[in-house]
């Protein structure tokens, strides 16, 4: 009976040994892992640079003896179980810390370098073969020894889209310098299809309500182009700088060329804390640099956003640093992202696009809402000209809540994700995390204001874009001109 409670001692003395080896085993694994996941999350946050030093550095003044000390306890022996346990505690809800901040660091970086264009960028603009909705033709080899009729604007992009159609089909062209008239040629039988850019092709639906209906897309490609980095790079902390802003008329993929809605310069007073606002109607005539002849600026969108650049630069005599540029869906996505903004309408109104109601004074809006707000301005008298008004407002309030740190922090996943895909700029990473550094570091109560290059002439002219089509354009009176030069350069200089 001894000998039998010798033995079960024996086993179970044994047996909390193999136990207490087997716990110290595991404390060693999870001490190497929790150690290696703070050294990672250190070096990301380091790398990020994003943080100021009197927030980076007490963090890693604590974060550092605190990994060491509590790696110390769980790999080596003879330290009590309940520190091992309380250790053991605090090493998992600190590698879980760890792994979202790295998660955090690390997608910012992705994100940062994702967005950021330095140098030439590869730019796509999408063509398509129109046949009348009748058409027996299915394919695009249906058209092989067919007269397709072409639009005559001397630009790069058609000229590589006539080149790559004719690798593809035969065909005779019938040339037009005039695009209603092409699109009337189509529908009366002079030619089996036309090509036509796709944003041509829209620009038709808007002249000739129904178009579209009439004609079908049988072929559609993309023409590839390079967009050429403008960039004027300083010191974004220490000197004022212009931002161009351009929202293009379309959703989905940012590297599309389409026409630009929106045409803004954002300058920036770091010292002064200064931001200014400044409008251009998309209608307003200016000079193509690449071509040296008139058109709209909406336009030049066509053509890059160093184009449009290049015709603000001419236009107000003044130095664009950066341009930012942003699709349809970019505008929703972030406004959703940051639970909404609230803009001061100046008018109760109806909007055509979703047929959302406005009402005079303060309003929330969701996505779409604050899209569509910015993009209306048949409901208004003054036109282009309040619609502009409205995407500063919606600017502003996008600005203004994204500049606070509680939104930061609660929707910084869903701010980063909203974008992605839908914003392009030639700002280098290390210029955005030094302004959110400085951001961050001071918290500057921004000052805004706004103008807009509003006074004019109404005239009906022809412009490169649509050859001999007379189309509705804006000149600006070059008082007025001066007047918004003046005022950016004013913003700039103050000390």
């Amino acid at each position: 009976m001894r000998a039998s409670k010798k033995v079960k001692k024996k086993q179970k003395t044994k047996s909390k040994r193999n136990n207490l080896s087997g716990f110290r085993g595991f404390s060693k694994v999870v001490a190497v892992i929790y150690l290696l996941l703070s050294v990672y999350f250190e070096i990301e946050i380091i790398r990020l640079n994003i943080l100021p030093a009197k927030y980076l550095l007490p963090m890693l003044l604590i974060l550092t003896p605190v990994t060491l000390i509590i790696f110390c306890i769980l790999f080596f022996n003879g330290v009590t179980k309940w520190k091992k346990n309380l250790a053991l505690a605090i090493s998992l809800i600190l590698m879980l810390t760890s792994l979202m901040g790295t998660g955090y660091a690390t997608g910012t970086i992705n994100f940062l370098n994702k967005i950021s264009s330095i140098g030439d960028k590869v730019t796509y603009e999408t063509y398509l073969v129109i046949v009348p909705i009748e058409a027996e033709a299915e394919t695009i080899e249906d058209l092989n020894e067919t007269t397709v009729g072409i639009y005559s604007i001397p630009n790069e992009n058609y000229s590589k889209a006539r080149n790559d159609l004719k690798e593809i089909i035969a065909y005779e062209t019938s040339v037009s310098d005039d695009l209603d008239s092409l699109a009337t040629g189509l529908l009366e039988g002079k030619y089996e299809s036309i090509l036509l850019s796709e944003t041509n092709y829209e620009t038709i639906e808007e002249s000739n309500d129904g178009y579209q209906e009439k004609t079908r897309i049988l072929y559609s490609y993309d023409i590839e182009d390079i967009q050429r980095d403008t960039a004027r790079r300083i010191d974004v902390t220490e000197e004022s700088f212009n931002i161009f802003v351009s929202g293009i008329d379309v959703f989905g993929d940012i590297n599309k060329v389409s026409r630009s809605d929106v045409n803004m310069i954002i300058t920036v007073n770091p010292k002064t804390n200064k931001i200014l606002l400044t409008s251009i109607p998309r209608d307003c005539s200016v000079t193509l640099p690449t071509y040296g002849e008139k058109d709209k600026l909406t336009h030049a969108g066509l053509y890059g956003v160093d184009e449009s650049i290049g015709a603000v630069e001419e236009l107000l005599g003044i130095e664009i640093n950066y341009y930012i540029k942003v699709n349809f869906s970019a505008v929703e996505n972030l406004v959703d992202a940051i639970d909404g903004i609230d803009v001061d309408s100046d008018y109760a109104f109806t909007a055509r696009k979703g047929g959302y109601y406005y009402n005079k004074g303060m309003n929330h809006l969701n996505g779409p809402e604050a899209l569509s707000f910015a993009r209306e301005r048949y409901a208004f008298r003054e036109g282009d000209f309040q619609r502009v008004i409205n995407q500063q407002k919606v600017i502003e309030a996008v600005l203004k809540k994204i500049s606070k740190s509680t939104t930061m922090l609660m929707n910084y996943n869903s701010i980063l994700g909203a974008v992605d895909g839908n914003m392009d700029t030639n700002m280098a990473p290390e210029d955005i995390k030094a302004l959110v550094k400085m951001q961050l570091n001071k918290m500057p109560s921004w000052e805004f204001e706004k103008s807009s290059l509003d006074e004019g002439s109404d005239a009906l002219m022809p412009g490169y874009t649509y050859g001999n089509q007379k189309l509705y354009v804006f000149v600006p009176n070059k008082d007025k001109i001066i007047e918004v030069e003046d005022k950016i350069n004013l913003v700039m200089s103050e000390e």
